[in-house]
Order: structure tokens, then C-alpha cells, then sequence
């Protein structure tokens, strides 16, 4: 008989700071930012450089969910713009309902402090116009902190 531990999912740190790089081949674009994000007030920050084809902008994007407020700065032309949303708060970290993949070494697991040990989760997630997107992330094994989130549009 043998017995594992089954892997169970995690929540992120209630504060966390990281860097954010987002692409789609299919619409030439590209972003990369600074990702604030805090739980215990429940608001994010992302300072972000996008290009969609030879256009490129840079906003500084505000997000207070307990207002239902986001501000959007366009640090090219110095506008502001204050906005109203119906979006909810969802804590950061491996859904409830998603299925483990398994655990892996980035980098070495042989050289000491060479390596990142992660775990490796997939599921289903919503994306916007309510369609149903399949994703791959990666967080640390250590604290739950995510590591990769690629998410595989519909073929639709």
C-alpha cells in the first residue's frame, strides 16, 4: 500500500510586489509592468508599458475594489481618467477547483540555491466576454507566490 499527500492549493501573501510581462501573438501586443498588489485593502497597482503593433503607451493603472475605483494615468500625455466597476475582489493564489500537475525545479536541483521549487497547477477561468479559457500556472512551493499564468484562448 502506498500513501501520498495529495497537493492542496495555497493563497498568495496578503502584499506582493512583481513583474509582469503579458503577450498575444494574434493581436502583435505585448506588456510588461510592475505588479503592487495588496489583499488586506484590497487594491492592485500595475505600472505597464504596452505596444500593439508600433503603438506604444504607458499607464499607471490604480485599483481601489472596495470603491469600486480605478484611475488610469496615461504617463505618455499626463491624462487621468476615474472610473466605476463591477468587478470583485478575488484573492490571489491556486483555485479551489484546480487540478495539480505536479511539482518541478526551475533551474538546478543539484547546485546549491540554484533552483526555484514550484508547483504546477491547471483549470478553467473566465475571461472577458464570459467566455472559458484553460490555464497553466506555476507558483513557489515556499509562500505561494505565482511564478507563470499562461492561459490558452478559446477555439472558438
Amino acid at each position: 500500500v502506498v500513501i501520498a499527500q495529495q497537493p492542496c492549493p495555497c493563497t498568495s501573501p496578503s502584499q506582493w510586489e512583481a513583474s509582469v510581462h503579458s503577450s498575444n501573438l494574434k493581436l502583435d501586443a505585448d506588456l510588461v509592468g510592475q505588479l503592487s498588489y495588496d489583499s488586506i485593502y484590497q487594491r492592485t497597482r500595475i505600472l505597464q508599458h504596452v505596444k500593439v503593433g508600433t503603438t506604444e503607451t504607458y499607464y499607471d493603472i490604480i485599483t481601489f475594489y472596495d470603491a469600486k475605483l480605478v484611475f488610469i494615468v496615461n504617463m505618455k500625455n499626463g491624462e487621468c481618467s476615474r472610473s466605476t466597476f463591477d468587478q470583485p475582489w478575488s484573492d490571489f493564489g491556486i483555485q479551489s477547483d484546480a487540478t495539480s500537475l505536479g511539482e518541478a525545479y526551475i533551474g538546478s536541483s543539484t547546485i546549491h540555491d540554484a533552483g526555484l521549487f514550484v508547483t504546477i497547477w491547471s483549470g478553467n477561468q473566465t475571461i472577458p466576454l464570459n467566455e472559458t479559457a484553460r490555464y497553466i500556472q506555476t507558483w513557489t512551493s515556499e509562500n505561494c507566490l505565482p511564478v507563470s499564468n499562461i492561459v490558452f484562448e478559446p477555439s472558438g
